[in-house]
């Protein structure tokens, strides 16, 4: 279904999941939230509705899935590149431990602009694993109708039914009912894609005939080798998002103050810790855990310019409501922050606030909340972050001052083989770029994307690994490294025309007004690939860089380029 999300102010899809699927797919989708990439569809809230069937909401690709273009052969050229954006996407859940279970084309969505996006990835088991029966007959491999798990192998063999399919027009195991087609899958044979009177590329050709072995262990053993098999190398790994690590304690804290049913509790929160340790992210986390338990979670954009007051009322406030600037529309904000607060916990926020004006707006809005609670003996469950790399001097009742403080040793572990996945690598490189990093987590994931970079760190069959041991004591940081920076050498030169449009232009752009302003063909891809990135996000007014971080990082590259 096609549903618009009035918290995120963009149309998303919705998929309504049995009750039967429920207590599975709810387990798999808390790990699929965290794990990103441009290939996956990203997946948003799990809820329930009125009549209690739960469902969960997804980014909308506008187009179609794979099995739209089936039933006649495909383009050499347009199935190596939807096999391309299928394995990386693959190989990326795989390193994380999670097994697809049922990929076949209805799963495979194709957007504008040569979009290709993984759905229900992750749905079918993790650890590598996943017990039961599972997969859709025609594409599970066949050694899961005999009962094995499916595992990573079997996973590749449905990318080769698919990859056959595409080429030649035809399913290799076709027939009148399942039995027949599950009966050719653990018997027959698969002719060559010239049987069919079809000339397909030899590299295509053999990684799709290897992929489609009975026996799983003559398939290939990774995505890796089978990208290799067609000439692709992967490119750099999503290690800029992920999972949040280690901030339990921060976390716990803030939903203690946001649930509390006792008045006069802390109405603003100073999250307090040195630049890139986490803070957003821990903001971020919380705002969409409160979101998936029916709460309100709005992070307030300063770079808009537009009013505090009216991006809290587009929000909150009904359809058709006036919220005015002056004193007495303050007051009807007021009230409205509370009657929300009543009805589920709010969490507002935002990233740096460096500007007086809004701090002292926040503050002041804070207060009140704080002072109506205890006048009325009634709990606010509101509640305004306020982000600062020292720690407040304050006292005031209404206020509450949380530190971030850098990560330790074990938490950067966690987080180094949260963010690669699959890892063999040698303690001594965690210890070493924990004390480079001093804990920092932007720091330590902008030297990973650095090692990654330099091909020291590699993933090879689905594994990362530090080839260089040699060189882990002499390891020195880059002067300046800024995550982003590195992020942006790997870019294609149309996602940098966009991204550079959209932050020089320094108001909100749609796709519409983008495909104005530029020549290039292809913006809805380029759009989504950074949206994956983390480089973008929507907004009701259109697109706008995802944060401070990103938007000061491109304007300096920006004014680089123009000076040299």
């Amino acid at each position: 279904y096609r549903v618009q999300d009035s918290i995120r102010d963009r149309e998303l899809a919705l998929k309504l999941v049995t009750s039967s699927e429920s207590a599975f797919l709810r387990r798999e989708f808390d790990t699929l939230r965290q794990i990103r990439h441009e290939n996956l569809i990203q997946v948003f809230d799990w809820g329930a509705l009125p009549s209690g069937e739960a469902y969960y909401t997804m980014e909308l690709i506008e187009g179609g899935d794979w099995s739209r273009r089936m039933g006649k052969p495909q383009s050499a050229d347009d199935v190596r590149h939807i096999l391309t954006g299928l394995l990386r996407g693959l190989a990326h859940l795989h390193c994380h431990g999670e097994i697809h279970g049922d990929l076949k084309p209805g799963n495979i969505l194709l957007g504008a602009g040569g979009v290709v996006k993984i759905t229900d990835a992750g749905m079918g088991g993790s650890d590598g694993r996943a017990d039961g029966l599972s997969g859709t007959p025609g594409y599970a491999a066949p050694e899961v109708w005999e009962g094995a798990p499916a595992d990573i192998r079997s996973d590749l063999y449905s990318v080769g039914v698919m990859a056959y399919e595409a080429l030649t027009g035809k399913h290799p195991f076709a027939g009148h009912t399942v039995r027949e087609v599950v009966s050719g899958q653990l018997e027959g044979w698969v002719p060559s894609p010239g049987v069919h009177g079809i000339r397909v590329p030899i590299d295509l050709e053999r990684v799709a005939m290897r992929a489609l072995e009975r026996k799983p262990g003559l398939r290939q053993g990774s995505a890796d080798e089978f990208m290799e098999g067609m000439g692709v190398e992967d490119r750099i790994g999503e290690i800029l998002g992920g999972k949040l690590v280690g901030r339990e304690g921060e976390i716990d804290e803030i939903n203690r103050i946001l649930n509390s049913k006792e008045p006069g509790m802390p109405t603003l929160v100073y999250l307090a810790g040195e630049p890139g340790v986490g803070k957003t992210a821990l903001l971020e986390e919380v705002g969409a855990r409160l979101l998936r338990l029916g709460g309100r979670a709005l992070e307030i954009d300063l770079s808009r310019g537009k009013p505090l007051e009216a991006q809290i009322a587009e929000h909150l406030a009904p359809a058709g409501a006036e919220i005015r600037q002056a004193h007495e529309g303050s007051k009807e904000l007021h009230t409205l922050l509370i009657e929300c607060g009543r009805q589920s916990p709010v969490l507002l926020y935002t990233a740096a606030c460096d500007e007086t004006a809004s701090r002292s707006t926040l503050k002041a809005l804070a207060r009140y909340i704080w002072a109506l609670s205890v006048e009325t003996r009634q709990a606010s469950r509101v509640v305004i972050a306020l982000q600062s790399s020292t720690m407040p001097d304050t006292a005031e009742p209404f206020a509450r001052n949380l530190h971030v403080p850098p990560l330790s040793a074990l938490d950067c572990d966690h987080l180094m083989r949260q963010a690669l996945g699959a890892a063999n690598v040698q303690l001594e490189l965690i210890a070493k770029l924990h004390a480079l990093s001093g804990g920092n987590a932007g720091v330590l994931r902008a030297a990973l994307a650095s090692l990654i970079e330099r091909q020291l760190l590699q993933r090879r069959d689905g594994t990362w690994a530090f080839r260089e041991a040699t060189l882990i004591h002499s390891m020195r940081l880059e002067t300046g490294m800024n995550p982003w920076a590195i992020a942006w050498r790997h870019l294609s030169s149309a996602e940098q025309r966009v991204m550079l449009t959209i932050t020089l232009f320094r108001q909100p752009l749609d796709s519409v007004k983008l495909k104005k302003l530029s020549m290039d063909t292809g913006i809805d891809e380029s759009l989504s690939t950074l949206q994956a990135k983390g480089f973008l996000r929507s907004s009701r007014e259109g697109w706008v860089p995802a944060s401070d971080g990103v938007r000061q990082t491109v304007q300096e590259l920006a004014s680089k380029a123009s000076q040299a």
